[in-house]
């Protein structure tokens, strides 16, 4: 069984889930953890099953983007008084028994912990391949920070972070896939430490969502967008 983690709530931005997402919320219930799973305006019952599955959903009227739910998410946990939030997937590819990792490095200084998953590039679709090695490479340079995947959306953030950048001002403005990258880069403007822990690579032919042309020219139009800001 899964360890709670006191001031930790683990968040959970779904879309059309329902195949997968009970096991998923179960697990992490029957763990003891605080779960909230934000429906992204499914037209399956993925929030009749989180909520049978015994987690908190909230839904979006309408299909408003993965960045826009995990923000809805973000201010849920500031309102509550979370001290943390783990990102996580809820078609499985994310395996809770990371949980510990991400959190010992929080306890140890990191306000963000990121994801890195161990990656077998020679077999991966090209476009992805290309992706993620360029988006790395990209907030790398401009962290002056070494990251190796910047992509994965299992992920710890602080509360702190959240407060500065989506509270006190509203500095990450994404709705989609681009906010993951502009939390990374912001949170590393600010002066917040950052860190990186492995965790497992699980393929369960789900299909993606990521649209590899139009989400790389809007991370691109992010770089802009942050650079601008300096």
């Amino acid at each position: 069984m899964l360890k709670p983690f006191p001031g930790l709530l683990i968040l959970i931005p779904a879309y059309n889930e329902a195949r997968s997402i009970g096991g998923v919320v179960a697990e992490l219930v029957d763990g003891g953890h605080d779960v909230l799973v934000i429906d992204d305006g499914s037209s399956d019952e993925t929030a009749k099953i989180v909520e049978k599955a015994g987690a908190h959903a909230l839904v979006n009227d309408r299909n408003r983007g993965k960045g826009a739910s995990l923000r809805r998410g973000f201010l849920y946990a500031v309102e509550q008084g979370f001290g943390a939030v783990i990102t996580m997937d809820g078609d499985g590819q994310h395996d809770p028994g990371s949980i510990p990792d991400f959190c010992a490095a929080w306890r140890g200084g990191s306000d963000l912990v990121l994801g890195r998953r161990k990656f077998d590039y020679d077999n991966m679709p090209f476009m992805r391949a290309v992706t993620n090695k360029c988006t790395s490479h990209v907030i790398t340079w401009f962290c002056q920070q070494r990251f190796g995947d910047t992509q994965c959306g299992y992920r710890l953030v602080s509360t702190r972070i959240l407060k500065k950048l989506f509270v006190d001002r509203h500095i990450v403005t994404s709705q989609r896939y681009d906010m993951e990258s502009e939390v990374i880069i912001e949170a590393s403007a600010h002066g917040f430490p950052i860190s990186e822990v492995f965790v497992p690579t699980i393929y369960n032919n789900s299909a993606s969502n990521i649209r590899p042309f139009v989400d790389t020219m809007r991370f691109f139009k992010l770089v802009f967008k942050c650079l601008l800001r300096r």
